[in-house]
């Protein structure tokens, strides 16, 4: 015949509590606190990265639309109404507009963007981001409308870049 056993489990004793002591939840937080202090600065950085990459996008664009202007009308664009013939340029309150290039600031409200041009045949074309600790991470660009020669640099996070590193011959 077969006999079960009906004593009680011995896995806890009765002195024993049940959940997690004050020291494991001060050391699990302190293991946090150190995680978090690395990967958020990282976090930060690559969020900065990502608008940058935005901003070189639309740097890009707006050289293409000057560059088009210049080709489809035989005279260079001399402010964003201009642009506006060739396709609309975007800003965080609408479509840029004006007789001259005035700086606006772009969707997102992360950048600010200037076109200083034409000087002769040449735009330089700067983005600058509006949040003063991601000076850093700006986007220069020119286009030599009779030439098509462009070329666009952006800032890392330790150095900016500066209109002197552009080559638009």
């Amino acid at each position: 015949m077969i006999t079960k056993s009906l004593s009680k489990s011995k896995c806890c004793s009765d002195s024993e509590t049940n959940g997690i002591s004050l020291t494991e939840l001060l050391v699990a937080m302190a293991i946090l606190g150190i995680l978090s202090s690395i990967a958020l600065p990282n976090y930060m950085n690559q969020m900065r990265r990502t608008r940058q990459r935005e901003t070189e996008t639309i740097v890009s664009q707006v050289m293409i639309q000057v560059a088009a202007h210049s080709d489809e009308y035989g005279i260079n664009a001399e402010g964003w109404d201009n642009l506006d013939d060739i396709a609309a340029v975007m800003t965080d309150t609408g479509t840029a507009s004006g007789g001259t290039f005035s700086t606006i600031t772009l969707p997102g409200g992360n950048y600010s963007l200037d076109i200083k041009g034409p000087s002769g045949n040449d735009y330089i074309v700067t983005a600058t981001p509006t949040d003063t600790n991601s000076s850093t991470f700006n986007v220069l660009g020119c286009i030599n409308v009779s030439t098509g020669a462009s070329n666009i640099q952006a800032g890392d996070s330790t150095t900016a870049a500066v209109e002197a590193d552009l080559t638009c011959p």
